[in-house]
């Protein structure tokens, strides 16, 4: 079950207005502690409406009304609070999709060689195959 963000009073009128996602890696962020000063961090911030940090991923998702902060302006109020943060650089939706095609290309390659190695590999452990007499052994 996936816990709720954590959302400020202005929520409602913000659905309204149109909302855009601000994703940001967060470099110092080590504790529970941390995480949730980052969530306060960014509420605080005119415009966010709604944070959520994921302490694993070092990452913070910040929802933002349309037209009322910009992206620096998030990010200094991170810095000011004592947090090294970026924006996260996303892939286009074709350039993901290429990448993950190429990484599946691979994997089939790799399970097809591996496939068949492990046949051929069925006539010695069956005893099929003698190359030895057994005076050698």
């Amino acid at each position: 079950m996936a816990a709720p963000s954590r959302m400020n009073g202005h929520a409602v009128a913000a659905a309204a207005l149109g909302t855009r996602q601000l994703t940001m890696i967060v470099e110092n962020m080590h504790c529970g502690a941390c995480l949730a000063k980052v969530e306060r961090t960014l509420l605080a911030v005119p415009g966010v409406v709604a944070a959520r940090a994921n302490l694993t991923a070092r990452r913070v998702q910040a929802e933002i009304v349309r037209g009322t902060t910009d992206d620096k302006s998030v990010l200094e109020a991170l810095k000011a609070a004592g947090y090294q943060a970026a924006e996260m650089a996303t892939l286009p939706f074709d350039a993901a999709a290429r990448r993950e095609r190429g990484l599946l290309a691979r994997i089939a390659v790799a399970g097809f060689a591996a496939t068949n190695i492990m046949l051929l590999s069925v006539s010695v452990w069956a005893g099929a195959f003698h190359d030895m007499d057994e005076r050698e052994l």
